[in-house]
């Protein structure tokens, strides 16, 4: 399993056919701001589930929202998300976050 968050925004990494990669960004849903997936990678990369840790209990309290991905096929692939509110589709963007991972076979 190979874990990436916001520090990795803008590399290149390696990853193992069928090894899993997990990303961990920041969120905050309470403000309507959520990671939407632009560019999944596919087919080199499969989604392989999508959910949100709360990170406290208080009112607003922000989290984590975390996108796992199995390396499905050898070749380049770019994980691409922008953090905005889903009915503002053209809307201003809060953050955006890019991970280019090649799969060796």
């Amino acid at each position: 399993m190979a874990e990436y968050g916001p520090a990795d925004d803008g590399t290149t990494h390696t990853a193992r056919l069928g090894e899993e990669i997990v990303l961990s960004l920041p969120e905050n849903p309470t403000t309507g701001y959520r990671w939407q997936l632009v560019s999944a990678g596919t087919p080199t990369l499969r989604t392989n589930g999508d959910h949100y840790e709360p990170g406290g209990t208080g009112t607003g309290a922000g989290g984590t929202r975390i996108l796992r991905f199995i390396a499905a096929e050898p070749g380049d692939a770019t994980l691409r998300l922008v953090n905005r509110r889903s009915w503002e589709a053209d809307g201003e963007e809060a953050g955006s976050f890019a991970l280019t991972l090649h799969v060796a076979s």
